[in-house]
């Protein structure tokens, strides 16, 4: 490639990446005049096609890039999601199958095949996929969201659970609080539902499109439900503590509990900002804030959090400043090296409940259960295949 294509062909990504399909085109456009049989001004030309949905230019650039190379495999992963959005599903399959035959381990390619196999209604493979996938991926979300929509209408309990385990390994994936928070309500848990959609409303990561109005209506529906048990809680974070409390801490009521404040938001005291009775300023453990500790009788130093912070600050007149994902309060203890934890007080009761370092390190890592020299193993098993995937590279129009 000449050294003038190569601009052009780096100009036009990162023309693609901001948004700028037009310029894009026509830098790649320009590089293939240069040099026709440039591969990757190809692919990438391919790649703005498919975006605009010129799919018959899509793949016919996609076909020529791999006639021009045949050796370079990951040419058909690419072609392959081309046909996926054709519609033409099997000959998408085929061209995953032989990335994957030469590269077993690659997860798009895999993840592509899942969804493929799943809309061909192969529901078997596509699970099993997932299930390798959730084991190759350890940190990957995605397959145990796909997992989970497969699950939803014949094993609700298990697509929660597949749910669930996409939330602790991204707080922030809206599609699993929107399928969970569904089959919540489907079951009849609507407190469970009402948090879930309530946590979707307050991501500020990606979300789903067109869906907000939605689960506002949803929202607005649940609240006005009442059962022979009443109205939905208000405070169904405290509700765990007390619960814990009656049980003398059992480990099905603090496994409950935990599971509840992992995906709650909670109050916190943070240094400099403004405090009022009915809002908060939403942190988290990426931005740069002094959060307040608090000293235990038996010497321990944690930071203080409350449950259910409206209810909190009208029972107890302690206006926490700031509101937290549990899930980041537990990532903040683990940097702050004099932190011993985290101590949660009831909005209903004189209670609280401590979530101690050490139980924190297991909750956020499960792997820290294990030796060290296996916990190393399995960082650096991750850390290659995250190596692997930056190799196989993975191109800015990839639609999952």
């Amino acid at each position: 490639m000449s050294e003038q294509a190569r601009h052009l062909v780096d100009a036009g990504i990162a023309a693609a990446k901001g948004g700028n399909l037009e310029d894009a085109e026509a830098s790649f456009r320009k590089a293939l005049e240069l040099d026709d049989t440039n591969v990757v001004a190809m692919f990438e030309l391919a790649g703005v096609q498919l975006v605009k949905r010129n799919l018959e230019n899509a793949l016919e650039l996609m076909s020529k890039a791999i006639a021009a190379e045949p050796g370079r495999v990951k040419a058909h992963y690419h072609r392959g999601m081309v046909r996926h959005a054709r519609g033409d599903l099997q000959g998408a399959i085929i061209d995953f199958e032989i990335e994957l035959q030469a590269h077993p381990d690659d997860v798009e390619a895999m993840l592509s095949r899942a969804v493929t196999l799943s809309d061909l209604g192969d529901k078997k493979r596509a699970l099993a996929d997932y299930e390798r996938l959730m084991q190759m991926a350890p940190n990957d979300p995605r397959p145990c969201v796909n997992r989970a929509l497969l699950l939803a209408e014949s094993a609700p309990d298990a697509a929660i659970g597949d749910f669930s385990e996409a939330i602790r390994r991204d707080p922030r994936k809206a599609d699993a609080y929107i399928g969970r928070g569904f089959l919540f309500r489907v079951k009849g848990r609507r407190a469970e539902a009402l948090h879930d959609f309530r946590m979707f409303l307050g991501l500020d990561g990606p979300r789903l499109y067109g869906s907000e109005d939605t689960v506002r209506a949803w929202i607005g529906e649940l609240e006005a439900e009442t059962d022979a048990s009443g109205p939905v809680s208000k405070t169904p974070l405290s509700d765990t503590i007390s619960k814990v409390i009656a049980s003398s801490s059992s480990p099905e009521a603090l496994a409950a509990f935990h599971d509840a404040f992992l995906n709650s938001m909670v109050g916190v005291t943070v240094a400099g900002v403004p405090s009022s009775a009915d809002s908060a300023y939403e942190v988290s453990s990426q931005d740069n804030v002094q959060i307040a500790l608090a000293g235990t009788p038996d010497g321990r130093r944690m930071i203080l959090a409350c449950a259910d912070r409206i209810a909190f600050s009208r029972n107890f007149h302690n206006r926490f400043n700031a509101e937290m994902r549990g899930c980041d309060v537990l990532a903040m203890v683990l940097k702050l090296p004099g932190c011993d934890g985290v101590l949660v007080n009831s909005a209903g009761s004189f209670h609280s409940v401590t979530i101690p370092r050490e139980e924190i390190a297991r909750l956020l890592d499960p792997q820290l259960g294990t030796s060290s020299d296996t916990n190393r193993s399995n960082k650096r098993r991750l850390a290659d295949t995250n190596d692997e995937r930056a190799k196989l590279g993975r191109p800015w129009w990839k639609f999952w």
